[in-house]
This record gives C-alpha cells, sequence and structure tokens, in this order.
C-alpha cells in the first residue's frame, strides 16, 4: 500500500509537469525555429525580403503573404534603474527592440499587466502588444526582474536591474502599476524614458528570450544615434517541414546564423526529464520487490504452520484444487486489500496536491497516467501470486495421513 501510494502521487505529479513543459506556445511563443546572428560585419538587415526571395525557404509559414517571422534587436551593453531611485546608479540589463512582426506573430503569454490591460482575471495580451507596438517607451520585462512571494532570497542590490525595490510587485499579483524606468545604451551613452506595463509568463522567461527589458524598436529608431542590428529570429515554419532548423541556418550562412529547433530542444529535456523520473519509479518500485517476496514467505511459513489443519480440510472432502484456491485467495485478499489502499489514498493526495500547486500555477493539470498508475499494480498483483503459487501448490500435495499426523 506504502508503496503504490508513493507510486501514484509521484507519477500524477510528474506527468503535470510533463504537460506543463509540454506546452510549446507557452514556452517557445508558437514558433518553430529560433535563430540568433551575432555577426556585426554582414548582418541581416531584411529578413522577410530575404525569405521571398529565396525559394528554399518556401516552408516558411506566410500570412497574408508575408513570411510569419518575429525579430528581436538586442542590446546586451545596457543599463538600467528605476526612475524614482534614490540610487543614481545604473546596473547592467539588457535592452530588446520589438519589431512590429514579432508583435504580430509572437504567442508569448503575459502573466502581470498594468490594470487596464486586465479582465476577469485575464490578461488581454493582444491589446498590450498593440499598445507597445503603437505606443513608443512602453515596456515589457522579463519575469527573472520580478520578485516572487516565495523567493526569500531574491537578490534586491545585486549586480543586474530588477523591479526588487518597487513596493507590492510581485509575480502572484493580479495586476501591476505601471512602473516607471529608465535604460542607457552604453555604447552611445543614451538614455530613454520606459513605463513597464507587463510581465512575460514565468515559463517562456525561462525559455529562449533574453532576460531584461522590451521595448519597441520605433523607440530606438527615433532615440538611439546608432542602429541596433537584428540579432534573435523567431520562425513559423509548415507542418511537416524536415530539417526546417538546418536549412534556415544554411540559407542564412553568410550572415553567421545558428539555428535551434524549438520541438527538438523540448523533447530532448522532456526525455531527459522522463528517464530521471522513471529511475526514480524504478528504485521506489522495487519495495514492490520487497513486498512481494515477504508475502511468498508468509504463505510459505502459513503451509508449514497449517498442516493440520490443511489434513482435516482433505479428510472432510477438500480436493487439491480447492486447498490450493484457499491459499491463492488469501494472498490475493492481502495484495487486492494493499493495492486499494495505495491507489485510492494515492488519487486522493494527487488532487490535493495538483490543487496546491495550481495556486502557485494556474496552466498546472490534474492529468492521470493510467498506463503506469494501472500497470504496475497490476504487474504486481500478478507476481504476488506467482509467489504464492508454489506454497499453495504444496499445501495441495499433502496427503491427508501424513497432515493429520503433523504436530
Amino acid at each position: 500500500a506504502v508503496v503504490i501510494y508513493s507510486v501514484t502521487v509521484m507519477s500524477v505529479v510528474i506527468q503535470g509537469f510533463n504537460e506543463l513543459l509540454g506546452d510549446q506556445d507557452r514556452i517557445g511563443g508558437g514558433y518553430q525555429v529560433m535563430a540568433l546572428s551575432l555577426n556585426d560585419t554582414n548582418p541581416v538587415t531584411d529578413l522577410p525580403s530575404a525569405i521571398q526571395a529565396n525559394p528554399d525557404l518556401n516552408f516558411v509559414r506566410r500570412v497574408d503573404g508575408q513570411p510569419s517571422v518575429g525579430i528581436l534587436r538586442n542590446i546586451f551593453e545596457a543599463s538600467a534603474r528605476l526612475s524614482n531611485s534614490s540610487d543614481d546608479g545604473f546596473t547592467d540589463t539588457i535592452l530588446t527592440g520589438v519589431d512590429d512582426d514579432f508583435v504580430d506573430s509572437n504567442r508569448y503569454a503575459i502573466m502581470l499587466a498594468a490594470p487596464e490591460y486586465v479582465e476577469d482575471g485575464e490578461v488581454d495580451t493582444d491589446r498590450l502588444w498593440r499598445d507597445v507596438k503603437e505606443n513608443p517607451g512602453l515596456a515589457v520585462v522579463n519575469s527573472f526582474l520580478v520578485p516572487s512571494r516565495n523567493d526569500f532570497q531574491f537578490d534586491v542590490q545585486g549586480e543586474t536591474f530588477t523591479l526588487a525595490e518597487v513596493k507590492d510587485l510581485y509575480q502572484e499579483n493580479d495586476y501591476m502599476d505601471p512602473v516607471q524606468i529608465q535604460v542607457r545604451d552604453l555604447k552611445s551613452n543614451t538614455t530613454m524614458d520606459l513605463t513597464v506595463i507587463g510581465v512575460f509568463d514565468d515559463f517562456a522567461s525561462q525559455g529562449l528570450l533574453p532576460i531584461g527589458v522590451y521595448t519597441s524598436t520605433s523607440l530606438f529608431d527615433a532615440e538611439l544615434p546608432r542602429e541596433a542590428d537584428a540579432n534573435q529570429f523567431f520562425f513559423h515554419v509548415e507542418p511537416g517541414a524536415q530539417d526546417a532548423a538546418l536549412r534556415i541556418e544554411a540559407a542564412f550562412f553568410a550572415n553567421g546564423m545558428e539555428t535551434l529547433d524549438i520541438n527538438e530542444v523540448m523533447d530532448g529535456l522532456q526525455s531527459s526529464n522522463r528517464a530521471f523520473t522513471n529511475l526514480l519509479l524504478a528504485f521506489m518500485s522495487l519495495g514492490l520487490v520487497v513486498g512481494i517476496a515477504a508475502l511468498g514467505v508468509v504463505s510459505a511459513r502459513a503451509v508449514v504452520e497449517r498442516r493440520h489443519q490443511i489434513g482435516v480440510l482433505r479428510a472432510i472432502g477438500y480436493s487439491r484444487g480447492m486447498v490450493q484456491l484457499s491459499f491463492l485467495l488469501e494472498s490475493s485478499f492481502i495484495a487486492l486489500l494493499g493495492i486499494a489502499l495505495g491507489l485510492g489514498l494515492g488519487l486522493l493526495t494527487s488532487v490535493n496536491v495538483v490543487s496546491s500547486i495550481r495556486h502557485e500555477e494556474a496552466a498546472y493539470s490534474l492529468v492521470v497516467p493510467w498506463m503506469q498508475v494501472l500497470g504496475i499494480p497490476v504487474v504486481a498483483y500478478i507476481l504476488s501470486l506467482l509467489m504464492t503459487f508454489l506454497p499453495a501448490r504444496g499445501a495441495g500435495n499433502i496427503s491427508p495421513s501424513e497432515a493429520l499426523r503433523y504436530e
């Protein structure tokens, strides 16, 4: 019962996290391929036109005749501070310019936003991104910049920029008040004023997005005396496209582009997680082996201690099969009782655990891997019957005369 209980709870909790990590739209923003190009001598200047001109890239999805791509312009040499901070010092950050095509094509979720973008507890992500696009000076930040109520070691005075000093701003809030910040491009020494109105979803923040501040590229064009090169690219590709990442990398080889197949990366992560969790389940299932062996020992001892009773049963007409069946039924009752207790309590605990996790992660869902949850108990039950079959068979072979003489 204890082992079945533990295996059931662990299987349900792990399956829930696997489903959560398998949400490609959430982690990858709906894109299938991500690419980086840090080549300053030959940057990609017009990605949509380059795709249109290359027939080898016809697998890149089109929307209204235009390639569905997203472009980010990362400025790695940047710093930021709160506008009302008493400290005049800036701390390091990554400043990212968001092109219009990224705003139009990405499906990254926003976990926290200003009140005007929140309705019935849901963030109007499309409206928020549209405002960022149309109103240069609005910004979104990575969730790593915002503390959690449970993160007691969040670095308030660290070397990188965060919003930890903003009063009562936590990831778990229903909404956030707009935060005024200043960002500085260290190469040109240009300072820009921004208003933070949203925070990226925490899963998206742990994926392919830089940890920093995001604003419209239009602000860069208006404020910066230099041009910020496009260096991070996202692609929607048609379903079934083979080796899409490698073909995109080959097409932009001269620009030093390196690509990443988001599906393959996620599958690899899930495979690693599954291998690790299966190893844990295997170790826990060893407890079943001990329990099954113990049941076989108990059955063998019961045959020895009940030889006289077996003789009486045989003397009054019980057949060998009936004696064997009585021992098998006894072990079955013990095994089935343990399995039922373990499964029942395990599923009940799993529901409570999932409910608790959903307070922190609303997208976490209750998913029961029935093949695993029921498969292990069924195998355990069959093995328990096999372990008791030999003692039961021995009990059926005892002759009445021999058994009755047994003291």
